[in-house]
């Protein structure tokens, strides 16, 4: 999106303008002030929070055609979605979550968009996006003062009663290898047993859940290509 951004501007002869307003753009940590800006780029102040201020919004407009691209329907839209993010910021530790909403109004309708601050971090240290399907996908070193699409990943792992009995069903690629885990927290993860290969041409392979201890309050389960 920043690399659509300035060919709009060099497209326009503006290219110089930009190199000048990019800092300011993306909010860089010793990014000069407007006098400082104007100065460089033979603009007066107010001039500069105009075009800083045009600059952002055009930057949000693309950022939205870009996430109407890769949303297809409303089960591409993440909701229910939760992303939590652990960062160090200013020395101290911290975990921050965020959920993906539909709305909590009538006729209303949240942001799809999942923002965290992370103040003086210059990355979190690890972004785990917990599924509606019951996937587990984490991110670590992820740098801040960026916009990120993230696509669930393969494998899906799904839970059924059968019988009484709990069954998973793991739909993933043909060929490849996967290894399941358990947990009770969503944190700690312990092997489920030996990695198998999915051999069904739909990439799909169903099998009795491994079972937990009888004490376990709840059981999470994840799939993990290897």
């Amino acid at each position: 999106m920043l690399a659509r951004l300035e060919q709009e501007f060099r497209d326009a002869g503006k290219g110089e303008r930009f190199d000048g307003l990019k800092s300011s753009l993306l909010v860089e940590p010793d990014s000069p002030g407007y006098a400082e800006l104007g100065a460089q780029l033979g603009l007066t102040e107010s001039v500069v929070k105009q075009a800083v201020h045009r600059m952002r919004r055009r930057y949000r407009e693309l950022f939205r055609e870009e996430i109407a691209q890769t949303v297809a329907g409303p089960d591409d839209s993440a909701i229910g979605a939760k992303v939590r993010g652990h960062a160090t910021i200013n020395g101290r530790s911290f975990w921050q979550m965020r959920e993906v909403s539909g709305g909590d109004g009538s006729m209303g309708q949240n942001s799809l968009f999942v923002h965290v601050g992370l103040g003086n971090a210059t990355n979190a240290d690890l972004v785990r996006i917990e599924w509606p399907s019951g996937t587990v996908q984490e991110l670590t070193n992820v740098e801040t003062n960026q916009f990120q699409t993230v696509t669930e990943p393969e494998p899906q792992l799904t839970v059924t009663r059968v019988n009484g009995e709990l069954q998973l069903t793991l739909k993933g690629t043909q060929g490849s290898r996967y290894a399941i885990e358990t947990s009770t927290d969503l944190t700690n993860w312990t092997s489920a047993g030996v990695p198998f290969t999915v051999s069904d041409p739909s990439g799909t392979v169903t099998f009795p859940a491994p079972g937990g201890a009888p004490s376990d309050p709840r059981r999470f389960y994840r799939a993990r290509a290897q």
